[in-house]
């Protein structure tokens, strides 16, 4: 049952086309897809703090190992 509206002919999949974001201008596309300063800004810490305690990991990797 559920497959039959999650891939049937009115799934949500199916009501925007690849060429419906084909026609789209760059800037119509840069507003559906872009995301937001706040997500942006949240993502680019997350990022650092995701760098910094993979190398905090990595040298008590090296430090276990001695």
């Amino acid at each position: 049952v559920v497959e039959r509206h999650l891939l049937g002919p009115k799934c949500p999949m199916r009501a925007i086309s690849l060429d419906h974001f084909g026609k789209l201008s760059d800037k119509e596309l840069e507003v559906v897809a872009s995301e937001d300063e706040a997500d942006s800004l949240t993502r680019a810490r997350l990022e650092r703090e995701q760098f910094r305690y993979k190398k905090a990991l990595e040298k008590w990797e090296l430090l276990r190992v001695l």
